[in-house]
């Protein structure tokens, strides 16, 4: 397909992290999606965007003084917002009624990126709703299986009719994750209306015109519910397409014939099923053997994420340290601003930060405490750990880790690890940047790709990583350093003590670490492999033709 084509791709996903403040995303999915909008307005490649306008009723995360992590409410309000701007037909917003289990409207908000990328984030919060639908989007990820469905059919079939209201034909719909595939029942009732063919006919036709892709194998990011729950769905809107509801979910059947799966159904009506690295491919392949798979590895949006003297030309050994030593210290500011400590930056600052999850492994490193500490207390090579993350709402081992890790920091590694509340988007990219030494723990095989170290990379900061996702393309020998997935904390330790401390503060005459400045140097270089266009360019070769 070529460039310049008349006709965007629409892409649905239930979180796009566009704005720090904008309760939008929750983890890498969003990050990734926001990051795929920005690079598509720098090319000027038509791409619209359709997600949630969630309310962010447990975005903020707060620590207590035991260490438990509390989720307050953002409190947003997009009527007072200066990025988003209300759809409006002739003067007036538009409200877009569906009818399920009652009459109900979607409402959209707009956010421009570009000429042709625009996005737009769906609402049922208005007062023409009934509080059953005006509360359905008061949070990501939460509050049960029949509030999580009613929020994928306000992203699927909201989005598709949004689309058609504002005169908008798309090319392709790529489903970023299996939770807008119920979009496939819109946009095979439009082929059914212009094409004047039955619905199984249509949903056939639809098929050629979706793409998918896979971003975990985690259970969390492929939901199966309850077969007769999403079937009291479809017989509330199989009376628009004049079909059975078993029609309707057949292609989302698990194998038990209980549960209906969002990832299998997304794969049965899609044309074209990607994963997001090289060894997630061979994961999806063995896992859904029966679909069509590829892969195109994430990027990341350099104009946020990279500091601007790391872009382009040279930079000499004095002072791209002396630019590093100001990020640090940007961060520590930060650090501080949250938490009320600080520390020295001459440390060789370590950081780990991402959603929390059991298989990113939290707490991994702490499996040896005494010898951490003997480690990170060393007088001639004093080391700091920073880390940052959330633990999603009524995940009681992941607010459990939090809690355990604050008091060892509190503890027997006070003065040399704090733990950074409320992760978001600000909060990232100065870690990235402000860190010596990136960590990245996953059970190797868990992370479909994993974008921060990319981000890592791209500022200068080495990577310390298992090798999963997107690490396992690449060679790290010069640039970072590869821990044994089968004895993390062991691993780390010896890594840490006997290679990157050596290496870290080891200084020439005029107070450089050359080494580690050579390190850096690759890994930027290394980062260029990762440019968000780059994957738009691959989605172009391999899903939009």
């Amino acid at each position: 397909m070529p460039s310049n084509i008349d006709s965007p791709i629409a892409y649905f996903c239930a979180e796009f992290a566009i704005d720090s403040k904008i309760p939008t995303y929750a983890g890498g999915l969003g990050v990734l999606a926001g990051d795929l909008m920005k690079g598509a307005a720098e090319v000027d490649f038509p791409l619209i965007g359709i997600g949630l306008l969630y309310k962010g009723k447990y975005f903020n995360q707060k620590i207590t003084e035991e260490g438990l992590q509390v989720e307050e409410n953002a409190g947003y309000d997009p009527e007072t917002s200066l990025t988003l701007r209300r759809v409006t037909v002739k003067g007036k917003p538009l409200n877009i009624e569906i009818e399920l289990d009652e009459k109900f409207y979607v409402t959209a908000y707009q956010i421009r990126l570009g000429e042709r990328t625009l996005l737009y984030l769906l609402t049922t919060d208005i007062e023409e709703n009934s509080d059953v639908w005006r509360v359905a989007l008061d949070s990501d990820y939460c509050c049960g299986a029949d509030v999580e469905l009613r929020q994928q059919m306000i992203l699927g079939l909201g989005g598709v009719r949004l689309l058609k209201s504002i005169g908008v034909n798309p090319s392709f719909y790529h489903f970023n994750e299996g939770r807008p595939c119920f979009a496939a029942w819109e946009i095979a009732k439009l082929l059914m209306i212009d094409l004047k063919i039955n619905f199984e006919a249509a949903l056939l036709a639809a098929k050629q015109k979706i793409v998918y892709t896979n971003h975990t194998l985690q259970e969390s990011g492929n939901l199966i519910y309850d077969l007769d729950l999403v079937k009291s769905y479809a017989e509330k809107y199989s009376r628009f397409v004049k079909v059975k509801p078993e029609i309707l979910i057949k292609d989302g059947v698990e194998e038990d014939k209980k549960g209906f799966g969002i990832t299998r159904f997304a794969l049965s009506v899609s044309k074209k099923a990607s994963a997001v690295s090289k060894l997630h491919f061979e994961f999806c392949k063995d896992y859904w053997k029966e679909f069509d798979w590829t892969y195109v590895t994430n990027g990341v949006h350099f104009g946020t994420w990279q500091r601007e003297k790391f872009r382009g030309g040279s930079i000499g050994d004095a002072e791209i340290w002396d630019y590093h030593a100001k990020l640090k210290d940007s961060l520590l500011r930060e650090v501080i601003e949250r938490t009320g400590y600080g520390y020295d930056t001459k440390k060789l600052v370590i950081g780990w930060a991402r959603r929390i999850a059991d298989y990113k492994r939290f707490e991994g490193i702490f499996e040896n405490v005494e010898r951490l500490k003997q480690i990170i207390k060393n007088d001639g090579r004093p080391i700091q750990i920073l880390m940052a993350g959330k633990a999603h709402v009524g995940d009681r081992y992941g607010i459990e880790s939090i809690r355990r890790i604050i008091e060892l920091m509190k503890g027997e590694l006070s003065g040399n690890a704090i733990f950074v509340p409320n992760y978001d988007l600000e909060l990232a990219r100065k870690m990235v940047a402000g860190v010596d030494v990136w960590l990245n723990t996953p059970v190797v095989g868990k992370e479909a790709c994993g974008t921060s170290g990319m981000k890592a990379l791209a500022n200068g900061v080495i990577n310390l990583t298992t090798n999963d996702g997107w690490v396992s393309e690449v060679d790290l020998t010069s640039c970072g350093w590869i821990i044994d997935d089968n004895n993390l904390s062991g691993s780390f330790c010896d890594i840490v003590e006997r290679e990157i401390g050596q290496i870290f503060f080891e200084r020439d005459k005029d107070g450089l670490p050359l080494n580690w400045i050579n390190r850096m140097r690759k890994s930027i270089e290394l980062s260029k492999r990762f440019d968000i266009r780059e994957v738009l360019n691959q989605y172009k070769q391999k899903l939009y033709l």
